[in-house]
């Protein structure tokens, strides 16, 4: 189910990013083909004609100028098709993307990713008012930061903290030794690494609150852990929930946006720096499959924590789309600057050329990423 939850909020990310080039486009004159609900082949359609609405079902051409909005097979995400932006020729004829200003084509491409970072604002600001979980070390103002307890961040896989069922969100409350009947009040994260650095062992107890439930829990102890996967295999902080007032949630949802993306900008260079001297992808990096996994993750921990990890994962599609990379928003946006320079557009073929290029590389990317992430998860 929680899977199926961020799945299902992944899926609203992408399609606010294409509502956004779509609105985009109505408000500077440009026709709109189709905006669709989902990827091809298409199910049903329905577009207004006269004044009527009208329905289609398939991939069944329509000769109209309004705009189908359709429902498609591949329920997941969606798509906005602007006349003239992808066809095989720059059609300057009424209602056209390339008919309209310099200016226009400039706010239709960045639509989307204003629309991401729009996205990423309200979610951030919605996770502060409801009681964002944060690390009490950041600094963050004790008159809003409540309940600061050790709590799981993060449970690496195949580690024995996995295997022994503990989830990301746990507060650990106490800990002893299997043969010992009193338990080790557990109050700030540094009181588990003081008893482990203490207490040479290969198995220890935990008393775990999870949401209202209290759990005990055998965990295995490792003496030769991987690098910064501690011997249990977790990540351990005192976190604290930081509830806001509601017009102060967003100005500190702001703050974080400027924070991130400075964060997330440092994060991409070093990943090409290193992919292109080394040839490896930097630690860190996750795909499709990592990001379904933390995101169940979050989605398990709390209703806070998912609308944190969305609006941050939101700020970074808006970021990486922003790229002047080929096949990118960001991209197409650089074209569209070289065209103003030259005071003419790139050839049509050398543009649909470096786009494949840039969208090949793309792919290769992802798979890597995706190989990766399978070995490390599974």
């Amino acid at each position: 189910m929680a899977v199926l939850v961020f799945i299902i909020f992944l899926a609203l990310l992408i399609l606010a990013h294409e509502f956004g080039h779509f609105l985009a486009a109505k408000k500077s004159g440009v026709r709109v083909e189709e905006f669709g609900i989902g990827y091809p082949p298409r199910l049903f359609g329905f577009y207004q004609e006269e004044g009527k609405k009208k329905f289609v079902l398939g991939q069944k051409k329509v000769k109209s100028d309004s705009t189908i909005y359709s429902f498609n097979l591949l329920p997941f995400g969606g798509f906005v098709k602007i006349f003239g932006l992808d066809s095989q020729e720059r059609k300057k004829e009424k209602g056209s993307f390339f008919d309209v200003s310099f200016s226009r084509r400039a706010i239709i491409l960045l639509a989307g990713v204003l629309a991401n970072f729009l996205i990423a604002w309200l979610f951030l600001a919605l996770a502060y008012n409801l009681g964002k979980p944060i690390i009490a070390s950041q600094g963050v103002s004790p008159v809003y930061l409540k309940d600061v307890k050790p709590r799981i961040t993060q449970v690496f896989p195949r580690s024995p903290a996995a295997e022994a069922g503990l989830k990301m969100g746990d507060i650990i409350l106490a800990i002893k030794l299997p043969e010992k009947k009193n338990w080790l009040k557990i109050e700030k994260s540094q009181d588990l690494i003081t008893f482990l650095k203490e207490n040479e062992t290969e198995k220890v107890q935990l008393k775990i609150k999870r949401k209202e439930e209290i759990l005990e829990k055998s965990v295995l102890v490792r003496e030769n852990p991987p690098e910064n996967q501690g011997p249990m295999g977790i990540a351990l902080a005192d976190v604290g929930l930081e509830k806001l007032p509601f017009l102060l949630s967003f100005w500190q949802a702001a703050k974080d946006i400027f924070y991130f993306t400075l964060l997330i900008g440092k994060t991409i260079n070093q990943l090409v720096k290193i992919l292109f001297s080394q040839g490896k992808i930097i630690e860190g990096v996750v795909g499709p499959v990592g990001i379904v996994i933390f995101g169940a993750q979050f989605a398990k921990a709390s209703f806070a924590y998912l609308l944190s990890f969305i609006g941050l994962l939101s700020l970074n599609l808006a970021i990486l789309n922003l790229l002047p990379f080929p096949a990118l928003d960001g991209g197409r946006l650089l074209f569209l600057f070289i065209e103003k320079i030259r005071r003419k557009p790139i050839p049509l073929k050398v543009e649909n050329v470096i786009n494949s290029l840039g969208f090949l590389l793309l792919i290769i990317l992802m798979i890597l990423i995706t190989f990766r992430d399978i070995k490390i998860f599974f």
